[in-house]
């Protein structure tokens, strides 16, 4: 043995421990984390936003609204006037812990329903069974905006194999923007005070 050792034949006392062994997986997760910090990092001060619509500034984007009358569907377009601060604040709370696609299309649809009052819609007084519908346009539009103003990126943890939805999270520059829209601020003291 001595002569000729065999392929991964290692000392007794130079092989590793189980605590060694953690310890080099817990650096390269640290070391991965660091990447993806400094290219996160590096994104954020490279690109100016402000060129891009943002804020108060109304989001193109629209849904389709399904109703029946009288057992037949309709369907029509509604454009409801909402902000992307609107849009944001309401499903950036799911992406603090990351989020699916599909659940953030729901949750838009739902905003998007609330903003529908914006659109003089003229149902017909019997209409029913009224649902909207996000256009896959609009969610194209919404997830492209928030990536290009560098605010969600796309997931990051494991999932299971099967799993083959798409993901997405806020970034350091989204958590932050999401705190001032939707932190609760305290009343400011009255002058006289």
């Amino acid at each position: 043995m001595k002569k000729r050792p065999g392929v991964g034949w290692v000392r007794g006392d130079k092989a590793m421990t189980l605590d060694q062994e953690r310890e080099i997986l817990d650096l390269r997760k640290d070391l991965e984390k660091a990447r993806q910090d400094r290219e996160e990092a590096q994104r954020a001060l490279v690109e100016d936003t402000s060129e891009l619509a943002q804020g108060d500034d109304l989001a193109p984007i629209g849904f389709s609204l399904d109703y029946s009358v009288k057992y037949q569907r309709h369907r029509i377009r509604v454009n409801p006037k909402v902000s992307w601060d609107d849009v944001f604040s309401n499903i950036g709370t799911m992406l603090i812990d990351e989020a699916s696609v599909q659940q953030l299309k729901t949750r838009c649809e739902s905003l998007l329903s609330k903003y529908a009052h914006t659109v003089d819609l003229d149902l017909p007084e019997d209409a029913t069974n009224a649902k909207g519908v996000l256009l896959q346009e609009s969610w194209d539009t919404i997830e492209l905006q928030f990536r290009a103003l560098g605010l969600i990126d796309t997931g990051v943890k494991k999932r299971g194999v099967q799993d083959l939805s798409k993901y997405l999270r806020l970034t350091e520059k989204g958590v932050r923007h999401l705190a001032v829209l939707r932190a609760i601020r305290r009343d400011a003291p009255s002058p006289s005070e």
